[in-house]
Parts: C-alpha cells; sequence; structure tokens
C-alpha cells in the first residue's frame, strides 16, 4: 500500500485549503458543511467536532505534507460510519488513491466497530460514483438536505472474510 493515514492536525490546514480554489470545488468535497474560503476556524471546528474522526493520508514515509483527507462520523445508529470529505491533492489524482484512501476508511471504520459504512455523493460526480461502486456501495436514497447528493452504503466484510479471500473489494 503507498498511503498510510494519521490524525489530521492543524499543521495540515494550509495544503487541505490549497486544494479547493472555488466554491465549486469546495461544495465537491464537503456539500455545504464547509464555506468558501475554506479557512482555519472551519478545520478547526472539523477537528473539535464530538462525533467525528478526521485523518489526513501521506505516503511514507514522508508524513508531510497531507496528499489525502477522509473523516469518519460516528453516527447513532449502531455500527454504521458515515465517510465524509474524502478528497485527494490535485497533484496526486488519477494514480489509484482514491482506492487505497478507502480501502485505509474501511479499515479504520471496522476497527471502530462499523458492520456498515454510508456516505453521500453528488450524482455528478461520476468519477467518485464509479469509485464506490467498485467498493459495493448501493443508492439507498438521497440527502435530505439536498437531492442532488445521493446516500450510499455498503456492509463491510467481516475481517475473517477478507483474511480468507471470501471478500476481494477492501
Amino acid at each position: 500500500m503507498t498511503l498510510a493515514l494519521r490524525p489530521f492536525e492543524p499543521r495540515d490546514d494550509r495544503e487541505l485549503i490549497s486544494w479547493f480554489p472555488d466554491p465549486d470545488d469546495l461544495r465537491r468535497f464537503a456539500g455545504p458543511s464547509l464555506s468558501w474560503p475554506l479557512d482555519r476556524a472551519q478545520l478547526r471546528a472539523v477537528r473539535n467536532a464530538a462525533n467525528l474522526v478526521p485523518f489526513s493520508a501521506y505516503i511514507p514515509p514522508v508524513r508531510e505534507p497531507a496528499c489525502g483527507h477522509v473523516e469518519l462520523v460516528v453516527l447513532a445508529e449502531q455500527g454504521v460510519v458515515r465517510l465524509a470529505r474524502v478528497g485527494l491533492a490535485p497533484r496526486v489524482r488519477g494514480r489509484g488513491l482514491g482506492r487505497e484512501l478507502l480501502t485505509l476508511a474501511f479499515e479504520e471504520s471496522r476497527a471502530r466497530g462499523a458492520r456498515e459504512i454510508e456516505l453521500f455523493v453528488f450524482e455528478d460526480n461520476v468519477p467518485a460514483r464509479r469509485l464506490y461502486a467498485s467498493f459495493g456501495f448501493e443508492r439507498v436514497g438521497v440527502d435530505p438536505t439536498d437531492a442532488s447528493s445521493l446516500r450510499m452504503r455498503v456492509a463491510l466484510p467481516s475481517p475473517r472474510d477478507v483474511a480468507a479471500g471470501g471478500d476481494r473489494r477492501v
């Protein structure tokens, strides 16, 4: 694996902010949850959110700068985690790292007791939808706050099934 995860820290703010040169890019990443222009105060709030576990991805052995970001939202529904604000730095896109970032997010979710993962993705974000579908995500509805955003969900294979080769998606 090329990527590794570490906690999202204040030292990552400037890098992450640089990935979104305009409001449309930020909206595709965060929906209405962050506002243009992205700033350190908003990212501090992300780090301080009680039900959120944010990560930065990096290419070992160099831990900086971050080249990816993903957040796990711990939901009230037992055994379900939501992936949120999944993104890669423009400089590393198109290299298959999205697949690795999702694989790491699945591992972190499983370590937190998740049996299912859900996410929201804009309907017009075809590359992301293709990636999610390749992991077995299926459409289960729309975002109640934005009908252009699809709600998708997948059951996580158990670690035993993955180790036995029963499910090769993750």
